[in-house]
């Protein structure tokens, strides 16, 4: 499969959480959201440095909306690319988004927004440190051989 038929793929199956998905249809995926993140980025920092200073606030402000748009946008197939992933090696849907959810930055709620310290900030650091290691590690391995609980191995052709 090449690179556009593995992203269009990856997209078309949105919504699809159980079956499985090869490292390939997965980090293909991933590099075409970075890649894509970083051009938006760069795109939005340069329109930003070439205005004035009397339109930057809106400007910046649908920018920002903008940005934040297309970042939801790309999440739910990441999400559930990543979930096909897991099932791939075997592993559950629950442990990709328990290691998820580690690693995202919602520790920092407990602190700023609701005053609550539950752990030190740089326990949860090392907490979300782990978890993306841990993350980065499973969604590497290679796949299960054969048919697993979770579907044929998509890198087999199939008979």
């Amino acid at each position: 499969m090449d690179v556009q038929s593995t992203i269009v793929t990856v997209i078309k199956r949105t919504l699809t959480f159980n079956g499985r998905a090869s490292r390939g249809e997965f980090w293909w995926y991933v590099f075409a959201v970075v890649c894509a993140n970083s051009l938006l980025t760069l795109l939005a920092s340069l329109t930003i440095a070439l205005l004035s200073l009397e339109t930057i606030g809106l400007v910046f402000l649908n920018l920002f909306s903008f940005l934040i748009s297309a970042k939801w946008i790309v999440a739910l197939p990441l999400f559930s690319a990543g979930s096909r992933r897991f099932h791939d090696i075997g592993k559950g849907t629950w442990l990709y988004f328990a290691l998820l959810i580690a690693v995202l930055p919602i520790w920092k709620m407990f602190y700023y927004n609701l005053g609550i310290s539950i752990l030190s900030f740089e326990v949860t650091q090392a907490i979300r440190v782990l978890a993306g290691m841990s993350l980065l590690a499973v969604c590497i391995l290679p796949s299960q051989p054969g048919t697993n609980k979770y579907g044929p191995n998509p890198t087999e052709a199939s008979p």
